[in-house]
């Protein structure tokens, strides 16, 4: 039962990640959108 619980949490830790890098390389775009002084 307690490797199911640990297993779901991974998963769900990965899909968190996932999401957030999406939603910040989303944001980040938006924002980079001007040029960079390189």
């Amino acid at each position: 039962m307690f490797l199911v619980l640990l297993l779901r949490g991974i998963v769900n830790r990965s899909r968190d990640v996932k999401l957030r890098s999406w939603l910040l390389g989303k944001h980040r775009r938006r924002t980079l959108q001007r040029p960079l002084p390189p």
